[in-house]
């Protein structure tokens, strides 16, 4: 509930409570995990890699859970990329079945995922199959319902670091 608050404090608030009095790591290891992940989306240092590296293992235990694997996995996929664990990454993305999302009307995950794939083999250097997984993102991006659209800012992110890495050396 705290993701759809909008004042960053009070966010911050609703998840530190959820985390210190109502999580429980053991028995509910995703919904920790995610609100771990979530205190991360307010920093952009060394805590929020923590945050992230403190949040994968219970996304790796929540897995195989009926309810929430399948969030298991993407929220473990974005916390492997988060912090720059680009081969984990694409391992679990390349493990995430296409279309996984479409059936729980969350088309727009399947695209982020497929996104963070195509960054994490242009950030690998995997480049081999590069145009047909772009070709695969472009028509998923135009099969979905406009609702489903995402803004590929991963992708754009990655583009611009290749180009300014490439700006350097000339310069």
């Amino acid at each position: 509930m705290a993701e759809f608050v909008e004042d960053k404090a009070t966010q911050r608030t609703l998840i530190d409570y959820f985390l210190t009095h109502l999580a429980d790591k053991i028995h509910e290891p995703y919904l920790f995990g995610f609100a771990l992940y979530l205190k991360s989306t307010h920093y952009h240092d060394e805590e929020r890699i923590n945050l992230l590296n403190a949040a994968i293992p219970l996304f790796i235990q929540a897995q195989g859970d009926e309810q929430h694997g399948l969030y298991a996995q993407a929220y473990l996929l974005y916390a492997y990329y988060d912090s720059h664990q680009y081969e984990q990454a694409l391992r679990v993305a390349q493990n995430i079945p296409p279309n996984a999302f479409a059936s729980h009307q969350q088309a727009w995950r399947d695209l982020v995922n497929m996104q963070l794939e195509i960054c994490c083999l242009i950030k690998l250097n995997q480049i081999d199959n590069l145009a047909l997984k772009l070709y695969d993102f472009f028509i998923a991006f135009n099969q979905v319902e406009e609702t489903d659209v995402i803004m590929p800012n991963e992708l754009a992110e990655t583009i611009q670091s290749l180009v300014s890495a490439q700006t350097f050396q000339a310069a």
